[in-house]
């Protein structure tokens, strides 16, 4: 607290998890380029959230993959594309990540957490709308934020 309290313009930390990626602009020496540059990389999600391999950005992978290079990924997303990965081994063994290390705590291959962008235009108006949803199990979805 010490730090933000004597800042430009104090506040007091929420000593909380984030409930949302725009909250990294608060934190001590984080500037908008930089947030910018990582921003599309990014989310708030609940502690032990697990990470899709199935739809993780080359970015993220080359974050849990040891001198996984932008060539790697994008085989990897070509190839998943086509052929999902039902299993983790299945990632494990897929030539472009077979030998290196890789971060395996928390990857799955499914999601339960999804972001819905819908975007409306009436005439020169344009409306954007973001929902978190949470699918709790097949038959059941609850949105956990919203932001326009």
């Amino acid at each position: 607290d010490v730090d933000y309290l004597y800042g430009d313009t104090p506040y007091r930390t929420a000593n909380r998890m984030m409930q949302s990626a725009t909250e990294l602009l608060l934190v001590k020496g984080m500037t908008f380029e930089m947030y910018e540059k990582i921003a599309p990389a990014i989310i708030a999600l609940p502690d032990h959230t697990e990470l899709n391999v199935n739809t993780a950005t080359a970015t993220v992978l080359q974050t849990i993959i040891e001198n996984f290079t932008a060539a790697d990924a994008e085989k990897l997303i070509a190839d998943r594309l086509k052929d999902p990965f039902a299993k983790i081994d299945d990632f494990l063994q897929h030539a472009a990540v077979k030998g290196k290390k890789v971060n395996t705590n928390g990857l799955t291959v499914s999601s339960k957490y999804f972001l819905l962008t819908a975007n409306a235009d009436v005439g020169r108006a344009h409306a954007t709308l973001e929902s978190l949803i949470h699918r709790i199990d097949q038959n059941t979805l609850r949105v956990l934020a919203r932001s326009q």
